[in-house]
């Protein structure tokens, strides 16, 4: 059945093909979601919640590439997932030093490490606000302005946080270098 066909279905209230079309995209939301929010609990209810949304929603979804549907999906789990974590109310310990931190322009440094899941592993340790916008800049490649629009945070919260992930990380390899 092609994608097309299946969305098709979906529209057209079918609960066999919104089961179908769930279990396809149920793996990859779920890790999506899981990157953002680091518990199985959170996880599966931004997953729930997301493809809630998807449904409701998917007679708006325009089809835009190969990858446009999928993309479309897991920016909704994303949303989800930062309405869980805006929820907790425990995002960002900031203080007054968070927006007077001097911040170098973007270093292209590469990490040494032997491999990538060596710096999820450390990423996993860091605390959340950090994670959600090193995730968001790194990973996803969204601007600092995007992010901080998102997380309801200003843009230099958001250079902070994501100075102070840099420098968790480093600090977590060389750690791992010495031992």
């Amino acid at each position: 059945m092609t994608e097309d066909s299946l969305i098709n279905h979906c529209i057209k209230g079918s609960r066999y093909h919104q089961r179908v079309l769930f279990e396809k995209y149920y793996k990859m939301a779920y890790n999506k979601a899981y990157s953002y929010l680091s518990n199985k609990t959170d996880t599966e209810d931004a997953v729930v919640i997301g493809f809630n949304q998807v449904f409701m929603n998917l007679n708006k979804f325009e089809k835009r590439g190969e990858r446009s549907f999928q993309n479309w999906i897991l920016t909704i789990i994303i949303n989800a997932a930062i309405k869980i974590i805006k929820s907790k109310k425990i995002l960002f310990a900031t203080n007054e030093l968070d927006t007077k931190v001097h911040l170098e322009p973007d270093d292209k440094e590469d990490i040494d490490m032997d491999s990538v899941q060596k710096i999820y592993e450390i990423m996993e340790e860091m605390p959340r606000g950090y994670k959600l916008v090193f995730i968001m800049y790194v990973i996803e490649g969204y601007r600092h302005n995007e992010i901080a629009k998102y997380l309801d945070i200003t843009v230099n919260t958001s250079k902070s946080q994501l100075s102070k992930a840099k420098a968790f990380i480093r600090k977590k390899i060389k750690l791992v270098e010495h031992e």
